[in-house]
């Protein structure tokens, strides 16, 4: 997510001082949260910070600073906002998973969260939503990915 969002590294340098250092346990900074979510699309998606909000029915943020939508998961780092898609939709809160160490290999997903919703589209409507981005530090790849 440092390579979609290069900003991540001056605005946590710690986190990315510990990535690269490849620390055995990496905590997430205060107000910054990573969000997991079951996605089955064929369209994957990485993308940088895009912060959206809902204006029209009622009041969302989608907070991202950085996302990736690949079938069978999909991954949103994001900071803390009040009326979060994040929280409203129940994502798992993957937080802590960054403090298991590189031989884990596999763990069951009902013992790391309670929740796990099923997302069908990589992004808020733009019908209802107004997105903010900087085409400058926030690329958007888009693509369908073939069965073998």
């Amino acid at each position: 997510m440092h390579a979609i969002n290069p900003g991540l590294r001056t605005s946590f340098p710690q986190l990315a001082m510990d990535l690269v250092s490849r620390r055995e346990q990496i905590g997430l900074p205060v107000g910054l949260r990573l969000r997991a979510a079951m996605y089955l699309s064929r369209e994957a998606r990485l993308a940088g910070p895009i912060h959206s909000y809902r204006v029209l029915t009622r009041s969302e943020a989608y907070p991202s600073q950085a996302e990736i939508y690949f079938s069978p998961l999909a991954w949103v780092l994001t900071i803390d906002a009040p009326a979060s898609v994040f929280e409203i939709q129940e994502w798992a809160a993957a937080d802590d998973w960054s403090l298991y160490a590189d031989d884990v290999t596999r763990v069951d997903l009902r013992m790391l969260t309670r929740t796990f919703p099923l997302i069908h589209t990589p992004q808020p409507s733009l019908d209802e939503w107004v997105s903010l981005t900087n085409d400058d530090i926030a690329p958007i790849l888009v693509g369908d990915v073939q069965p073998w």
